[in-house]
């Protein structure tokens, strides 16, 4: 059973570790492509993006005894429905593995397992891109964290 776990454990790592990259590779996207977004919006996976286009995180929480993790996908376009694998694999990873973590585990895997069901966590494109004072989108992947 302790292999099962850890087998489990270490593909969720490898999961949320390709997650990041591809958060890293949109948000690159997203600068280089910041002028035309702006004025007639660019096709990304079937989604037109443009400043107002939502985009949603999903988030996951993984606990060890004292230490709470808490983890987030990349970003998904909501209205072309690529997120549900994300929201899917994020809270069974926080049912699995997010209450174990004294004091912090439970109360972590509550607002993950809430976040999701109500769809994750909501951003524009220009929220993105600007924030609230126009910061770089490569600053963005820290505003997340704020969130």
């Amino acid at each position: 059973m302790a292999v099962l776990i850890g087998v489990v454990a270490a593909l969720l790592f490898v999961y949320f570790r390709r997650e990041r990259d591809e958060q890293k590779k949109l948000l690159h996207w997203l600068s280089v492509h910041r002028g035309a977004i702006e004025r007639e919006g660019l096709h990304d996976k079937g989604t037109l993006v443009r400043p107002e286009t939502q985009v949603t995180v999903y988030e996951a929480t993984a606990s060890f005894f004292l230490v709470t993790i808490r983890f987030k996908s990349r970003m998904y376009f909501p209205e072309a429905g690529d997120g549900t694998r994300a929201r899917l694999v994020c809270s069974l990873a926080s049912l699995l593995f997010g209450w174990w973590g004294v004091p912090w585990g439970p109360i972590w895997t509550l607002v993950a397992l809430n976040r999701n069901l109500r769809g994750g966590q909501l951003a524009t494109v220009g929220e993105l891109v600007y924030g609230d004072a126009a910061q770089p989108i490569i600053a963005a992947d820290k505003a997340w964290r704020s969130l």
